[in-house]
């Protein structure tokens, strides 16, 4: 009901008006805090209450607690487990439900620690708090899992999306969030078709920003920290 309507179609083509609306939108939010350590171990810290409505994890808005610095673990856009499918309308979570949320509470903060004590990656964080924000540059289901109810067909996800991030607009917001978080560190979690636009992105308009490539969370039996 709520994510499309068919105004013209014929046996080649359907046409949809206002595909894309913000009743679709799947929002960032500050998923826990981790606490840094001078030669210990980070310490994840998880909320006690939960303000998102229908999220496994306890999500809080990301406005909340903002005076503390963040790392921002971006994931290229929502998909499948990030939308309640409830009388034929999709009411948008959070990001990273599911396996990618688990994998991601399991095994950021050995990747936090394996960045922090590995001379490879030379990452300095001052000891403290720190909260981590999930975010989609994306907050759209580029993947049309709610059209296609399949596999993710990925050149499609992949080239839906770039046409959306490539829109001056689109950029801009994603600036202002992450400008917003004040990050001390940005993790680039985007799957393979998508990252490297996220890097360029980041690398030209925040420079000096302590960045990270990795694979994305659903894939972290290994980081493949670049």
């Amino acid at each position: 009901k709520n994510i499309n309507k068919v105004i013209s179609s014929n046996s080649n083509l359907i046409t949809i008006e206002n595909f894309f609306n913000d009743t679709m939108i799947v929002r960032d939010v500050y998923r826990y805090k981790i606490k840094i350590q001078q030669s210990s171990y980070p310490i994840l810290v998880k909320h006690s209450k939960n303000e998102i409505k229908n999220s496994k994890f306890n999500d809080l808005y990301v406005m909340r607690d903002k005076d503390i610095d963040s790392i921002v673990l971006l994931l290229e856009s929502p998909h499948k487990d990030e939308y309640l499918e409830s009388n034929q309308l999709y009411i948008p979570i959070s990001p990273a439900q599911k396996k990618t949320g688990d994998r991601i509470e399991n095994n950021i903060c050995i990747l936090i620690n394996e960045l922090i004590s590995n001379p490879k990656y030379n990452l300095r964080l001052n000891k403290g708090e720190y909260r981590i924000i999930i975010c989609n540059p994306i907050q759209y289901q580029t993947s049309l899992y709610y059209l296609y109810k399949s596999k993710i067909f990925k050149k499609l996800r992949d080239d839906i999306w770039s046409e959306i991030f490539n829109q001056p607009k689109v950029q801009d917001y994603f600036l202002d969030r992450i400008n917003t978080y004040k990050p001390k560190l940005i993790l680039n979690g985007c799957t393979k078709g998508c990252s490297e636009k996220i890097n360029n992105f980041i690398k030209g308009k925040i420079p000096g920003i302590k960045y990270y490539e990795i694979s994305h969370p659903f894939s972290w039996s290994g980081f493949n920290i670049k």
